[in-house]
């Protein structure tokens, strides 16, 4: 029998753009990076079809992560989210929206 407690551990986190629900099929990547101050941000890149439906919004559109007001910034293709404790939990909230590992730097990785 499934507890209510793991069925939400098991949900995958959430991104929305205004009412733009995002769904893992529409990162081609995830993330933690140094921002410029040195704390963890969650780069997340959007594949051409979704970065094409983002532009489609009002600059100044909300961003949500599990229905929590975020801070965070688009440009082009990525979305940068601050505020993460930490650079594991940031990583893990990248593998949780894109449901994905992050791709190599380069090819030869």
């Amino acid at each position: 029998m499934t507890t209510l407690l793991a069925l939400l551990a098991a949900a995958a986190a959430q991104l929305t753009i205004g009412t733009l629900a995002l769904k893992p099929a529409d990162f081609l990547d995830g993330r933690a990076i140094a921002g410029g101050t040195g704390s963890p941000v969650v780069m997340l890149t959007l594949t051409p079809a979704a970065t094409a439906r983002v532009e489609k919004l009002a600059p100044n559109t909300v961003i949500q992560v599990n229905g929590a007001v975020a801070t965070a910034r688009i440009s082009g293709n990525t979305i940068e989210i601050d505020g993460q404790p930490n650079f594991d939990a940031a990583k893990k909230l990248a593998l949780d929206l894109s449901g994905k590992p992050p791709l190599p730097d380069s090819i030869e990785e």
